[in-house]
């Protein structure tokens, strides 16, 4: 089965790695190839819908990802070795009388500077001094423009280098002698091997096994919603025959564990299908528009069946404890994923083994699963402060509960109160907190 993937870049980059990537399978490339940088973001929030896997033809675009993608779509760039600036040197000699004693001094970005050197070395070119601009996250072309170009003005080089089309077309435009840098086809041919064993990952990913428990909890109230038996039976009929359609249409197999609970084996592909990747599950709302019960739903992956199995029990347990309409989802790391509705899916961990985690635990009476769950709130939420009500709202607790889980950190000098927010309408100011342990270490 091929896997759709984007392949993001300059267009001319796009296309020579489109061409060379004829030949796997596995891969239904795309081209999402852009003329202008300020298409890049559109482009990747597009790609990473329409697609399973984004291949970058260079650096720039896939850190400008990391950015702004919050989801765990496997992405892969083609790397620019030194091998790549055998060429640009080649274009430098041909178009000067050069000779070894001669002095270079040149700028490059996207290269390390040890890389470059050791081309230098191979070369047995001596006399050169080199200004790498060296990066491991999103760099805007402006700021690549103005390094090449402040050293070029303070006659510190004699040319450039750039792997960035844009900042070499302003480069070129600002009089600076520029070379662009492009990925060699032996670079492209390795990185759409890596995709293709990417795409082989996927497929065998998509074959794993998930156990789904579907629970009615209000079910012994069937009585208090019609007192006749025969509207009774309807209902029963109604909700087994949305549970078959559902299982139909993503191909799975079932079982009536009792009248409250159904049990489906389905494949991830599937799962991943139906959820538009853990975004929501269609068959509560199908059986909401019918009937007037309380569904709870755990997905659970495991490496093997025994495992899927306990995972989906566990995730149901959160489910029941959500008190409302809700799926949960337990990965085979035991990552949880929850609820699946709009805006308030988190992910976190009930267990850990952070000792920094485990300390902060003790230190202030909060479970690691409640520090987990606020972490992964605010990690939602984009934000370093958080109030009562955001907590109780999102993890769907008292307000009350959540005041006292706050009190307890900032007991424990884990939280301060930072100011208060007046709410929209009547009602009294909310205290606004920070939370002063790490985040990203939950």
């Amino acid at each position: 089965m091929s896997i759709k993937t984007a392949v993001l870049g300059p267009l001319d980059l796009v296309q020579k790695t489109i061409e060379e990537g004829k030949a796997q399978a596995n891969l239904q490339l795309i081209n999402y190839g852009y003329t202008n940088d300020n298409e890049i973001i559109n482009l990747i929030k597009e790609a990473s819908i329409n697609s399973e896997l984004i291949l970058f033809t260079g650096p720039i675009p896939y850190y400008a990802a990391r950015k702004v993608l919050d989801i765990n779509l496997p992405m892969i760039y083609v790397s620019y070795s030194g091998t790549a600036f055998y060429k640009v040197l080649f274009s430098f000699f041909e178009t000067k009388e050069w000779i070894k004693e001669n002095n270079i001094n040149f700028s490059i970005d996207t290269i390390q500077k040890d890389e470059i050197e050791e081309v230098m070395g191979e070369l047995n070119i001596q006399e050169y001094k080199v200004n790498a601009l060296e990066y491991e996250d999103y760099i805007a072309a402006d700021k690549i423009v103005d390094f090449h170009y402040k050293l070029y003005k303070e006659k510190k080089i004699c040319f450039s280098v750039t792997c960035v089309t844009s900042a070499y077309d302003r480069l070129k435009a600002l009089g600076v002698p520029v070379y662009r840098i492009v990925p060699t086809l032996n670079s492209i041919r390795e990185a759409l091997k890596l995709a293709s064993l990417q795409a082989e990952s996927i497929n065998s990913k998509k074959a794993q096994l998930c156990v789904g428990a579907l629970k009615i909890p209000n079910w012994s109230s069937i009585g208090n919603y019609s007192p006749s038996e025969y509207a009774q039976q309807r209902m029963r009929l109604t909700l087994s025959e949305i549970f078959i359609d559902f299982c139909e249409n993503i191909k799975a197999s079932m079982k009536f564990v009792n009248e409250d609970e159904y049990v489906f084996y389905a494949t991830r592909g599937s799962i991943e299908n139906i959820t538009e990747n853990y975004k929501y599950i269609p068959i509560i709302d199908e059986i909401n528009k019918k009937l007037p019960f309380t569904v709870c739903i755990g997905l659970g992956y495991g490496y093997n069946g025994s495992n899927a199995e306990k995972n989906s029990q566990e995730a149901l347990k959160y489910a029941l404890s959500y008190n409302k309409n809700s799926c949960y989802v337990v990965m085979e790391d035991g990552k949880v994923v929850g609820p699946l509705e709009e805006g308030k899916n988190l992910q976190f961990y009930a267990k850990s083994q952070d000792e920094e985690l485990l300390k902060i635990a003790e230190k202030s009476g909060v479970s690691i699963i409640t520090l987990n769950k606020i972490a992964a709130l605010m990690n939602n939420l984009n934000k370093d402060t958080i109030t009562a009500n955001e907590i109780a709202e999102n993890l769907n607790i008292t307000l009350r509960s959540a005041r006292r889980i706050l009190s307890a950190l900032v007991e424990a000098g884990l939280a301060e109160s930072v100011g208060e927010e007046q709410p929209s309408g009547r009602g009294r100011p909310r205290q606004i907190f920070k939370i002063n342990y790490k985040k990203n270490s939950l």
